[in-house]
């Protein structure tokens, strides 16, 4: 694994781009599934960051559904990586015609709450 020279003018911190690097690298295959990832200490060298950056770069991957951690064992490229989850918007449709009573009601405290009310609740913001 030979990294590239780490940015630190860049907006992204820099466990970020140990993230990125090491992704691309499972991305484009040179790291397969089931390989075992370099030490954390020989992570460190090779980008010259400290432990904790390189800790949290894998954590980061771990989070991206790339590798698994094995205790007592190192990192691993995980057998069926998953891509990252996209940016979703969360919100439900104000129409209730297509759900049934159960779906759309909900109690609030002591009330019913309906997508009507909670459009009009400012505790829910994505309905305004």
């Amino acid at each position: 694994m030979t990294p590239t020279a780490l940015d630190v003018s860049e907006d992204k911190k820099l466990y970020e781009q140990v993230a990125d690097q090491i992704q691309v690298l499972i991305r484009e295959g040179t790291l397969q599934p089931g390989d075992r990832l370099p030490s954390v200490r020989k992570l460190r060298e090779q980008f010259s960051v400290s432990m904790s950056t390189v800790l949290e770069a894998y954590r980061l991957l771990e989070d991206r559904g790339l590798i698994d951690v094995r205790p007592q064992s190192g990192y691993y490229v995980k057998a069926e990586w998953r891509s990252p989850p996209m940016n979703r918007s969360y919100r439900l449709p104000l129409s209730r015609s297509h759900l049934s009573p159960p779906a759309w009601r909900f109690k609030l405290g002591d009330r019913f709450a309906t997508p009507k009310s909670l459009a009009s609740d400012r505790r829910f913001p994505m309905w305004n």
